[in-house]
């Protein structure tokens, strides 16, 4: 089935993006807190060392240093974590993005859970 989408090409955009990997105790916490971070746009569940591949982005390299560290190198179920910056993309990728940050699902006001920024 051909489906369109709109979002953001991550070939042209002036953002910072990350795949971050980790091994967690309970993905469906995981799966959770992407569904609701505007910073995280996807997940991939894995096999192998990792059982995680999450995207991330942000404009600045020292805020996605603050998203993984306060998000999963900080959480007690993970117990691997590794972030690599993604310098350059082969083909157009157009991906879903929220651009309202402060649009965060993961507290009940949607302000922000401000585990994001130290």
């Amino acid at each position: 089935v051909l489906k369109f989408q709109a979002g953001i090409n991550v070939k042209t955009m002036d953002l910072i993006l990350a795949r971050v990997e980790i091994q967690t105790l309970k993905p469906k916490e995981t799966v959770n807190l992407v569904k609701k971070c505007p910073y995280m746009l996807n997940a991939f569940r894995l096999s192998g060392a990792t059982n995680f591949s999450i995207l991330v982005v942000s404009n600045k390299l020292t805020h996605l240093d603050e998203i993984v560290n306060n998000h999963f190198r900080k959480n007690s179920n993970v117990s691997n974590v590794y972030m690599d910056v993604i310098t350059d993309v082969t083909n157009d990728l157009v991906l879903p993005f929220d651009f309202n940050f402060d649009n965060c699902g993961l507290n009940s006001k949607k302000q922000g859970c401000r585990k994001c920024f130290t």
